[in-house]
């Protein structure tokens, strides 16, 4: 499980609601779904950046959900866990 990621913001993409970044670390890009407030607040491209994340792992897919605070991550846990158990 990815917790947290700590690398260069590469680029920023934001859509109507849905957000994403991609952040390099040891060599590896991470597309990280956030949400466009996130995706402006997270710092400027070609900085280090830092951000909790939650690795969601289904059958059919994956997703890498980034938020700037921890207490986010816990809720959208909770909500998750709420909807597939």
């Amino acid at each position: 499980m990815i917790g947290s990621i700590r690398g260069v913001l590469l680029e920023r993409f934001a859509e109507g609601e849905k957000g994403e970044v991609l952040i390099e670390t040891a060599g590896i890009g991470y597309r990280i779904i956030v949400t466009p407030t996130t995706a402006v607040k997270i710092g400027e491209e070609g900085s280090e950046v830092f951000i909790y994340t939650y690795h969601l792992i289904r059958e059919a897919d994956q997703a890498l959900y980034g938020f700037l605070f921890f207490y986010q991550n816990t809720n959208v846990m909770l909500q998750v866990s709420k909807t597939f158990c």
